[in-house]
């Protein structure tokens, strides 16, 4: 027995050490028993391998997931599609580079690059061969951004817009489109005599929205909130497309598109758009949804139609009062502007700047034909129909949104602050304009890269008074909402560039893989569909496994070992303290540095 007062160490045994050693009392081992403590360690053995291996196939499965993911992202299989615009001031052509997965699953993946060229085809009425010849460059343009081993198997389409509809002549516009077709089968690229046609405003209506939702991630939402609707203002039409709400009336058919589109989830690499949201229209067949949209087409509302029209119908009523030009001001041009001079059309003379807001939103309203004979029960524009409400928030694109940001607006702005804008260019003098809008090389900043001389550059400085008029008119009068509304002025969604023409090549691929058409095989006239781990060498991912199964295994064993040893300890503390009371120093239960056995009394 140990003397008293004498501080006795505890052995490793009684701290939990291997039995038989030190202090224990025995010079012979002990046979190990199956103690419930045993037991228990043995059990939880079973345990920690258990999941261990639950662990490790867990890590194999998300590195696989990870590895077909980043396939999907950046791999092949990958399809391009041309599309030429033929717009009314020029043609435009767009190459995409589509996505292509198996099964139905077109997916968007980037705009490789645009070109202009003038004028628009409209213009070539007197020399047909000429709208041919001015396609050459713009596919030239487009060869240069196509892998050649996919030239041939790469589509080129010709959509003609409303500058094509607009000639009258129905036998030169057909010459000017078999000059066009001519000239594209020359072309390196894929041609049918089919791609190239005029489509109607509603079918560039629709691409247009097919294009903004598809980029917004909003396709299949049921809800029309949920949706972007699209105002589209180009040179000689104006389109107006958006989702009507299932409670209310369907609109007639003159005024619906239709549009099957795969029903898949654009992957997070496409963009950067965001996740899906939960809200889907149903399948018309397995893995194609059907849309329906409200769309109406505007022929001769578009930015340059429309003005055009406005200084006829000021020729025409001086004409009528048979009153002197000099005379007589334009409240949609702004004091002090000196037009080009040069003979009119009808030998008169230039009209003298008014610059009134309020006059010229009547001057626009007044080209709106709100009092056309309309059989609907609500009427909109020219006599067409109007669905009862609108919801959902409107993108305007195109010269809305080109002279929003002219105005210097915020992309969501207010029809009342638009107006607000409108007023104070169309009442500022004209000197003030130039010095504030036109820089050094006195051009005004479009961001399309046009090549305007000084005087068109001063001609478009005169006009945003007129077009900003032509905004509210169209918004308050023609669309019928409050001056409150927030409008969305912009030209992309999420940082992707929305244009009609998107639309198109989206729905053309989408049509394309539906029919299974030939041109969407690869080089080899095989579809190559990639390694489902991205190219990753599957070592790689055992060895990334075992590394992580390892980490995890000697993990859980320091601490199961740490937790044992832990009730060890409490187990000979709570023995001990029947006999004698332990001293700690200052810190952690796990710093127990000796046992003083009771003092007797004397």
């Amino acid at each position: 027995m140990a003397p008293r007062g004498f501080a006795r160490s505890g052995s490793w045994a009684e701290l939990g050490g291997r039995e038989g050693s030190g202090d224990s009392g025995s010079s012979s081992p002990r046979t190990p028993s199956k103690s419930p403590a045993r037991l228990a360690a043995a059990k939880e053995d079973r345990s920690m391998w258990t999941w261990a291996t639950g662990a490790m196939i867990l890590v194999l499965v998300a590195l696989v997931v990870l590895g077909a993911a980043t396939a999907l992202m950046s791999a092949e299989p990958r399809r391009y599609v041309v599309i030429l615009d033929g717009g009314s001031q020029g043609t435009r052509a767009h190459v995409y580079a589509m996505r292509v997965a198996p099964g139905p699953r077109p997916r968007h993946t980037e705009e490789l690059g645009v070109m202009r060229v003038k004028p628009g085809l409209s213009s070539f009425v007197a020399d047909p061969p000429g709208a041919g010849e001015s396609l050459r460059p713009l596919y030239e343009f487009a060869r240069g951004l196509v892998p050649d081993a996919y030239l041939a198997r790469t589509p080129i389409v010709l959509m003609a817009t409303a500058g094509l509809r607009s000639v009258p002549d129905r036998g030169a516009r057909d010459a000017i489109l078999r000059s066009c077709r001519a000239s594209l089968a020359r072309s390196p690229f894929l041609f049918r005599d089919g791609w190239a046609e005029v489509i109607a405003g509603s079918k560039e209506g629709l691409y247009a929205w097919v294009a903004a939702n598809y980029a917004a991630d909003s396709l299949f939402a049921r809800d029309p909130r949920h949706t972007l609707g699209v105002l589209e203002l180009g040179g000689a039409s104006m389109q107006v497309t958006f989702k009507v709400p299932e409670d209310s009336p369907a609109p007639p058919d003159e005024f619906t598109e239709h549009i099957h589109v795969p029903t898949v989830k654009p992957h997070p690499s496409d963009l950067g758009w965001a996740p899906p949201s939960p809200s889907r229209t149903r399948d018309a067949k397995p893995g194609v949804t059907e849309i329906t949209v409200y769309t109406h087409s505007a022929l001769g509302l578009g930015q340059e139609a429309a003005f055009e029209a406005h200084e006829r119908s000021i020729r025409a009523e001086l004409a009528a009062s048979r009153a002197q030009l000099s005379d007589v001001s334009d409240p949609c041009i702004p004091v002090g502007y000196v037009p080009p001079r040069g003979p009119k059309p009808d030998g008169s003379r230039s009209i003298r700047p008014g610059g009134n807001f309020t006059a010229c939103v009547d001057r626009a309203r007044a080209l709106l034909g709100l009092h056309d004979p309309c059989p609907h029960e609500r009427c909109g524009m020219k006599g067409s129909y109007l669905p009862p409400s609108i919801r959902g928030e409107m993108l305007a694109t195109e010269n809305f949104f080109y002279t929003a940001r002219f105005l210097g607006l915020p992309e969501r702005a207010t029809i009342a602050q638009m107006a607000g804008a409108g007023e104070r260019v169309c009442g500022a003098e004209w000197r003030s304009l130039v010095a504030a809008h036109l820089g050094a090389n006195k051009r005004v900043a479009r961001g399309e890269g046009d090549d305007e001389t000084f005087e068109e550059d001063e001609a478009s400085l005169a006009r945003y008074c007129f077009s900003s008029s032509l905004i509210v008119a169209v918004l308050s009068h023609g669309l019928k909402l409050p001056p409150r509304a927030k409008i969305r002025f912009s030209n992309s969604v999420g940082g992707v560039a929305v244009d009609w023409a998107m639309g198109a090549a989206i729905a053309f691929t989408a049509a394309a893989v539906e029919r299974e058409e030939e041109w969407l095989l690869g080089p080899d006239g095989r579809h190559r569909w990639t390694n489902p781990f991205g190219g990753v060498d599957w070592r790689i991912l055992v060895f990334v496994s075992a590394v992580l199964v390892l980490a995890l295994v000697s993990a859980s064993s320091r601490s199961r070992r740490a937790a044992t040893l832990e009730r060890r300890i409490r187990a000979k503390v709570q023995a001990w303290g029947s006999a004698g009371r332990l001293t700690r120093s200052e810190g952690t239960f796990g710093s127990l540095t000796s046992f003083k056995s009771p003092a007797k009394d004397h």
